[in-house]
């Protein structure tokens, strides 16, 4: 008996409010603690924001983080991030199935609209969030979009 393979587009909607789950999980438990190196002085400390300037030396060199608060909470934000003229493109996962994030940006730099992408084997669905979803991603995306679009202009 063959078994009937399940679309993409049946299965993005649970797959995006997964996501999304995770995300507000997240955003409700508080940010992740950094352990940061200072690639200029060498200082570690814990903070709340894994692109923070050395405190001990205020120096701008690049903060290397050596951990990374183990949580279930976590989520990977824009590792590796994609950057397509005003796009940029967070993966999710990839291979089969693989999903990411594609957030428009304005003229300033800020998430404008926001697209889920789910695909797996030559198949695919794409939604483009609104109202209180749209919200839950500018907020957890709209700090690291700004800091990227920051170090490539800059």
């Amino acid at each position: 008996m063959e078994s009937e393979r399940i679309s993409c587009e049946d299965k993005i909607d649970a797959e995006l409010e997964y996501e999304l789950e995770k995300i507000q999980k997240a955003l409700d438990a508080g940010a992740a603690q950094y352990l940061l190196r200072c690639d200029g002085c060498g200082h570690e400390w814990k903070t709340d924001n894994e692109f923070e300037d050395c405190p001990e030396c205020d120096c701008t060199e690049y903060a290397e983080v050596i951990d990374e608060g183990e949580s279930e909470d976590e989520y990977d934000l824009l590792a590796p991030p994609y950057i397509e003229h005003t796009v940029v493109r967070a993966e999710i996962s990839t291979g089969g199935p693989q999903d990411f994030w594609r957030l428009y940006l304005d003229s300033d730099g800020e998430i404008e609209r926001v697209s889920y992408h789910y695909f797996q084997w030559f198949d695919g669905a794409e939604r483009w969030l609104s109202g209180s979803q749209l919200d839950t991603v500018k907020e957890w995306f709209g700090e690291q979009v700004r800091c990227l679009v920051e170090e490539r202009s800059g």
